[in-house]
């Protein structure tokens, strides 16, 4: 009986803790749709308005799957984090920001390695979660106790994964970017609205063409980081002799970086870094 109780409870707190991800995953998503539209348009050829109604789905389909914890656990439901973590992948090799909660404080924060943690913890869960429902669900329930006893481990792991998640992870894709920048190279929002101002400094945009149309700094010159035509793009708007300030979506995005380094290797020989970014600079407009 003892067995059963601390599996229960088990169960219960698993429950709870991936409904509640699922449940934060759609309200970020519902309040700030624009964050996850943005990484959706630069893993998919969509327009943005089709990248909207795709978060709005995903949203209702997260807080459908909050519910459906609750209710019934199958295995099929190992696709979704199976699928999300292939996804993750993609996003991780383009450089591209998950989005996954939105701008939700402190949950937005999560590195790319927090969110691989997360989703093989709710694999884990949901495995856990399946497994015993079936052996609950078994007509010979003498060894009911012995079996979900054996799962336990799964069960805690994923909560174990769940929770290290959100430790403050180093992301090592962001720090090998940065390297080649020290803290003279990042510069605040004062310091761009002067440059622009009064010295004509150029500002690039180093996202997407997608994401540049979603919203940018007034006067930015779009140079997505991966273009094919950068040195096109650098001869268009003679960059090679201009101080310039590249940025991104925000100081969780590496791409700036990745821009600025491929500008230096150019031949342009001063190049910024506004980490800010476009989230800082629309939140503060």
């Amino acid at each position: 009986m003892n067995g059963k109780l601390k599996n229960s409870k088990l169960t219960m707190c698993l429950k709870l803790l991936i409904s509640t991800i699922f449940i934060l995953s759609a309200l970020g998503k519902f309040i700030d749709p624009i964050a996850a539209a943005l990484s959706i348009v630069q893993l998919l050829p969509i327009s943005p308005e089709l990248a909207k109604v795709a978060v709005f789905i995903l949203s209702v389909f997260e807080a459908g799957l909050a519910i459906v914890i609750w209710w019934r656990v199958s295995a099929l439901l190992l696709a979704v984090p199976a699928v999300l973590w292939g996804i993750l992948l993609v996003s991780y090799f383009k450089g591209v920001e998950c989005g996954c909660f939105g701008s939700l404080p402190f949950f937005s924060q999560i590195s790319m390695s927090g969110h691989f943690l997360l989703l093989v913890g709710l694999f884990l869960g949901l495995y856990y979660l399946a497994a015993v429902r079936e052996v609950i669900n078994d007509s010979e329930q003498k060894n009911e106790e012995v079996k979900t006893g054996s799962l336990k481990w799964a069960g805690v792991g994923a909560i174990a994964l769940m929770l290290a998640a959100f430790l403050p992870l180093p992301s090592s894709a962001s720090k090998s970017q940065a390297a080649n920048f020290s803290a003279n190279n990042s510069v605040d929002r004062a310091y761009v609205e002067a440059a622009f101002s009064y010295q004509n400094v150029p500002i690039i945009d180093a996202r997407s063409q997608a994401e540049f149309e979603f919203g940018h700094i007034a006067g930015a010159v779009n140079i997505p980081y991966n273009s094919k035509t950068i040195v096109d793009l650098a001869e268009k708007h003679a960059l090679k002799n201009k101080p310039l300030i590249v940025y991104c979506s925000s100081s969780r995005c590496n791409v700036a970086h990745i821009l600025a380094n491929k500008l230096q290797n150019l031949g342009c020989k001063d190049v910024k870094i506004y980490a800010g970014g476009w989230e800082e600079w629309q939140r503060l407009n």
